[in-house]
């Protein structure tokens, strides 16, 4: 199991890292306690797809009350980064609201966020990691990871290889 001293510290990070499903929980763990500590007035949750879907839904567990609502954006192709593409921008207004909270897997740049708040500025933003670069305000933040590290999570493993994320 890796530490979180492992993606926190630059002089310890390993620059590729694979995270394990108890660094998501414990990562989301401390999303939920930075969530309840402010105490925000929230209705609805809006996980952003597909990295976000997974802390969305840990984080809804335990505030099974919002409704919970998938976006649909890609920043990332097998080539590279590229500019984030939003699908199904037409039902995003009907959530601008601060009750509103956006969840990412995590927030590197900021791109996708900011492609995001064009249709939902007055949303709450919030990633079970935030890259130290980011230069987007999330307001509430899982963990900071160090810049230089490349996190490979559990569900995106066999993913990236062309296989399912699931054994079978």
């Amino acid at each position: 199991m890796a530490s979180a001293e492992a993606l926190t510290n630059p002089e310890q990070a390993d620059p590729h890292h694979a995270m394990s499903w108890s660094d998501v929980e414990r990562a989301c763990g401390e999303l939920v306690t930075e969530i309840k500590a402010t105490n925000p007035a929230l209705d609805t949750i809006i996980a952003v797809a597909k990295g976000g879907v997974i802390p969305a839904s840990l984080v809804w567990q335990v505030f099974p009350d919002l409704q919970f609502k998938i976006v649909r954006i890609s920043s990332y192709t097998r080539e590279g980064k590229k500019k984030p593409k939003i699908q199904d921008i037409h039902k995003l207004a009907y959530y601008n609201s601060p009750k509103t909270l956006v969840i990412d897997d995590i927030c590197d740049s900021g791109d996708t966020f900011r492609a995001l708040k064009k249709y939902l500025p007055d949303a709450r933003y919030s990633a079970m990691l935030l890259r130290a670069q980011c230069t987007f305000h999330v307001d509430f933040i899982g963990m900071s990871i160090a810049k230089n590290v490349w996190v490979d999570f559990p569900w995106k493993r066999r993913q990236d290889d062309g296989e399912s994320p699931l054994p079978f």
